[in-house]
């Protein structure tokens, strides 16, 4: 006669599948949870900054005064009033048309110090518009302090005195604490 082979049964292969998936989605998530936080972490400093850098040096020498020298590519951007300005006005326009948009204009520290997106999202969702006044920008310590006029979706207004700090660049601004 001839040999007798075993047919596999695969049916506990499907419920070990079943109980691997969550942890297979866990996994996934925590590897781009990690990639996400690296990415914006390099983001701001072309990912080789180790931190030993004396910031002169990351920044070519400069310190925010004004310079002489051409600014090409590898020059890094300035910090000037009206770059902050405009930034703070591009934001107010995004956070009452796309909360989401701006929430990504926040650090990741400061996210987690406006009490979470579901926090966030439930302040400015009863914001209809909110129009930038007046500001006055300090570009030396990056903090600016601005007039903002609130219109809330229920037809009432208000205004508020603002005061942010902002993190980076002119084009590459994010907010990083308030107050």
């Amino acid at each position: 006669g001839s040999p007798v082979t075993a047919v596999p049964d695969h049916r506990g292969d499907r419920a070990t599948a079943r109980r691997l998936l969550p942890v297979l989605a866990a996994v996934v998530a925590v590897v781009a949870i990690g990639v996400l936080g690296w990415l914006a972490f390099t983001a701001g400093n072309g990912g080789d900054d180790d931190g030993r850098t004396p910031r002169a040096e990351r920044t070519g020498g400069r310190t925010g005064s004004p310079s002489s020298s051409p600014s090409g590519p590898s020059q890094p951007a300035d910090v000037t009033a009206d770059g902050m300005e405009g930034f703070v006005a591009q934001y107010l326009a995004t956070v009452t048309s796309d909360p989401k948009s701006a929430w990504t204009m926040l650090t990741p520290d400061f996210q987690a110090a406006s009490g979470g997106f579901g926090q966030y999202n439930s302040f400015w969702k009863s914001i209809e518009s909110a129009d930038l006044v007046d500001a006055r920008a300090d570009p030396a310590s990056r903090r600016i302090s601005y007039t903002v006029a609130y219109v809330r979706r229920d037809g009432s207004q208000a205004t508020d005195d603002v005061t942010l700090t902002l993190q980076g660049t002119d084009g590459d601004y994010l907010i990083s604490d308030e107050g």
